[in-house]
C-alpha cells in the first residue's frame, strides 16, 4: 500500500453533472395536533423492563395524563369565550333595534257616527279653526289682580275649656282662705294584716273614699302598721270615711319606741341605744319623706315637724344642701304621690336605715 498516495491523494474528485432535487412534492399541514391525546397515556409495563426504569415511565404516563386534561379545559374554554361573544353580539343588536324603533303614534278614540251621519256622501265637515294664543300684557294683568278678591282667612278656632274639676276648684279656693285655726300636720296610724307596696296601699284607701293628694306620706313604721300623713284639717274627714269603711285607728302609736326595732342585728343592743337607733331612723325617713312632697307643702310639713321636735332645722337645712348639691336621683313632682318610691323595711319588718 502506497502511504504517500494515501494521504495525498492524487485520484480525482467525482463530479456533479447537475444539482441535487430535494423538492419531495406538495406539503400538507397535519389533520390533529402533535399533542392531541385522543385517550389516556399508559405506556404500561414493557416486558423486559428493568426495575429502575418503572418510576420513570410512571412519570410520563402522569404527565401525559395531565397532557389531555389541560388539553380538554383549553378547548372548553375557547368554546365559552365563543358563546360570550356571540351573546354580546346579540345585545348590541337587540339594543340598536330597541332605540331606532319609532313609537306608534296614539289614536284618539273617535265615536262612530249613527244613521245619516255614517253615510258615506256626507260631506267632510268643516274643521273648526284653533284660536291664536294670545299673550296678556303687563297692564290687563295688573287690572285683573285688583279685580281677583282676596281669599278669605280662615277664622281662629275657639278652644274648649274643660271644666274645672273638683280638686282644682278646692286648691285654688284655698289660696284666698284664712290660715285654718288647727294648722299642722299628723299622722294617722291603721292597722294591716300584712305588707304590701305604697301603690297598693293607695289605691286600697281611694277605694275607701280617701282622696290621695290629700295624703302627703304612706310607710310601714312597723310590722302590721301603715301611716298616712295628712293634714290637720282633713284628718277628721280621713277618720270618718275609715270608721265607715270599719277601720279604727291606732291612737296610742309611738313612731319612736323602742319596741318597734324588731330586727335581730339590733336585738343585742341595750335600751338607750335602741331608743337612740329608733330615733335616728325615723328622722332619716321624715327627711326622705320631705323630699317627696311638693315644692308648695315642704316647707309647712317641715316647720311642723320641728315644731313636735321630730327634726331640728340644722338637720333640715344640712339635708337639702346635700341633696341639692350631690343628687342622687332626680325626685320626680308626683302631686297625687300615687308612685313616690318607699323604702322597703328590712329584717322583720323595720325599716332599714341604709334604704332610708
Amino acid at each position: 500500500m502506497d502511504i504517500a498516495n494515501i494521504t495525498n491523494p492524487t485520484s480525482t474528485t467525482t463530479t456533479l453533472t447537475s444539482e441535487p432535487d430535494f423538492h419531495f412534492g406538495p406539503a400538507t399541514a397535519p389533520t390533529a395536533s402533535a399533542l392531541s391525546l385522543n385517550g389516556p397515556l399508559d405506556f404500561g409495563i414493557l416486558p423486559g423492563m428493568p426495575d429502575w426504569f418503572q418510576p420513570i415511565m410512571a412519570m410520563i404516563t402522569s404527565q401525559g395524563q395531565r397532557l389531555a386534561h389541560l388539553e380538554a379545559l383549553t378547548k372548553e374554554n375557547q368554546d365559552l369565550r365563543a358563546d360570550l361573544e356571540a351573546a354580546h353580539r346579540r345585545i348590541k343588536e337587540l339594543e340598536t333595534l330597541n332605540t331606532t324603533l319609532p313609537a306608534a303614534p296614539k289614536t284618539a278614540a273617535t265615536n262612530k257616527p249613527a244613521g245619516s251621519e255614517a253615510s258615506k256622501w256626507k260631506s267632510p265637515p268643516t274643521p273648526v279653526p284653533t284660536p291664536a294664543p294670545t299673550t296678556s300684557s303687563f297692564a290687563s294683568a295688573a287690572r285683573k289682580g285688583m279685580r281677583s278678591t282676596q281669599p278669605s282667612k280662615p277664622k281662629a278656632t275657639t278652644r274648649t275649656r274643660k271644666a274645672p274639676s273638683k280638686r282644682q276648684l278646692q286648691v285654688a279656693a284655698r289660696t284666698f282662705a284664712p290660715p285654718p285655726a288647727n294648722n299642722g300636720f299628723q299622722y294617722l296610724y291603721l292597722p294591716c294584716r300584712f305588707r304590701e307596696s305604697i301603690t297598693n296601699v293607695r289605691k286600697k284607701v281611694g277605694m275607701l273614699g280617701l282622696e290621695n293628694w290629700r295624703i302627703l306620706d304612706v310607710y310601714h313604721p312597723t310590722t302590721r302598721v301603715v301611716a298616712l300623713l295628712v293634714h290637720n284639717e282633713y284628718a277628721s274627714t280621713a277618720t270618718n270615711k275609715l270608721d265607715t269603711a270599719g277601720i279604727k285607728l291606732i291612737n296610742d302609736f309611738d313612731p319612736r319606741d323602742p319596741t318597734n326595732l324588731r330586727d335581730v342585728k339590733y336585738q343585742d343592743l341595750s335600751e338607750s341605744e335602741k331608743q337612740q337607733k329608733m330615733v335616728q331612723i325615723h328622722t332619716s325617713h321624715l327627711l326622705t319623706a320631705l323630699d317627696r312632697m311638693r315644692p308648695t307643702v315642704r316647707s309647712a310639713v317641715a316647720r311642723d315637724f320641728i315644731a313636735k321636735q321630730w327634726i331640728t332645722t340644722q338637720a333640715f337645712a344640712d339635708h337639702i344642701k346635700t341633696t341639692t348639691l350631690t343628687p342622687v336621683q332626680a325626685i320626680p313632682v308626683d302631686t297625687d304621690m300615687d308612685e313616690a318610691p318607699q323604702p322597703v323595711p328590712a329584717g322583720n319588718g323595720e325599716p332599714d336605715t341604709e334604704q332610708l
